[in-house]
């Protein structure tokens, strides 16, 4: 057996939401319909707090002191590296396993579920410290911030128009805290370097307008455009940096813009009893601040139009590359992962 994890964590989520609307019908002449508004505020609390212990099971018996006595009563030596033999359910291929791929080849492998939860349970209270980059990697604190308010017309104009035009205001506002941890070797042993907390806010317009033209009974045509947008994961907003004993780094990227979306729409629909119902449309959708994630290689970097490095800690170094910001180790060739616009 191989390596042995336990994990502890506590995830908290908190939302306080308020909103209100008002409604006005009106009647100006051949003018009919009514003005909306309103505006709604929502605040989003997140926090994680993981705990991992960690020890290599094949180095002999300390990593079993904590469950001597459970190994010793399923037959096992708590002085030896541990043995998964102990844990094989033998009764399995005799009934769910019997029907292994259709019976060809019966499974004997499956291990008890109870046995491991045991162990790993008991086990764990002797290992005396939990693994220090792990268990800060991926630790946050985030809160995130969203005002709006808007105003709207929803009006017949005659018989031949209708017309649906609005504005909505939105501002998206995020404070985000997580660690700095520069991991030393591959068993979670490290350091945290660092808190890093960030605030970012993104106000934006939203125009939205809709016509449907009705020239003749049988015909409408309806026109829109929109301006939507996708804010990006909060993981990814987080300003949490892992490096890895200077070969590999993973950061998040707080400098994301929330991807926007002008849609454009166009359609023509015809009915008729003797044809029923015939619809054809076009559209379009131009979207930038587009997020996805990229990895780069920290020797390329001056490649990309606006990187720069500054020292950060000692033999860290930053770089932001188009406001997409990713941290590394300064060894040449390391790949360093973060999620860019």
């Amino acid at each position: 057996m191989g390596d042995g994890r336990t994990f502890y964590e506590d995830f908290g989520e908190r939302r306080v939401v308020g909103a209100f609307n008002i409604r006005v019908p009106i009647t100006v002449g051949p003018i009919s319909g009514a003005l909306q508004g309103g505006g709604k505020y929502t605040q989003l609390n997140r926090d994680r707090d993981l705990l991992q212990y960690y020890r290599r099971l094949g180095d002999g018996g300390g990593q079993n002191v904590g469950a001597k006595d459970f190994l010793a009563s399923i037959g096992a030596d708590p002085e030896a590296a541990l043995n998964l033999r102990y844990f094989i359910d033998s009764s399995y291929v005799d009934e769910r396993g019997q029907y292994y791929l259709e019976g060809r080849w019966p499974y004997s492998g499956a291990l008890r579920v109870d046995y491991l939860d045991t162990y790993f349970r008991l086990a764990q209270q002797g290992w005396a410290t939990p693994a220090l980059a792990q268990s800060n990697r991926y630790d946050y604190e985030a809160e995130e911030r969203v005002s709006a308010g808007y105003i709207m017309a929803d009006l017949d104009i005659g018989r031949h128009l209708s017309v649906i035009g609005g504005v909505r205001y939105e501002k998206f506002s995020f404070t985000n805290r997580a660690p700095f941890v520069n991991q030393v070797l591959y068993d979670g042993s490290g350091d945290v370097r660092d808190t890093l907390e960030v605030s970012r806010s993104h106000p934006q317009w939203f125009p939205n307008i809709q016509l449907r033209i009705s020239p003749i009974e049988w015909l409408n045509i309806r026109l829109a455009y929109t301006k939507t947008t996708s804010r990006p994961d909060y993981q990814y907003l987080l300003p949490s940096t892992w490096v890895d004993s200077g070969e590999r780094g993973e950061a998040g990227n707080p400098n994301l813009k929330p991807t926007l979306a002008d849609n454009y729409d166009a359609y023509i629909s015809v009915h008729h009893d003797r044809i029923g119902l015939f619809t054809v449309g076009i559209f379009r959708k131009v979207l930038s601040n587009v997020v996805r994630p990229i990895s780069i290689q920290r020797r390329t970097l001056d490649q990309f139009e606006g990187t720069f490095w500054r020292r950060r800690r000692p033999v860290i170094r930053s770089a932001t590359t188009d406001g997409n910001t990713s941290t590394a180790p300064t060894a040449p060739w390391c790949r360093i992962s973060t999620p860019s616009a």
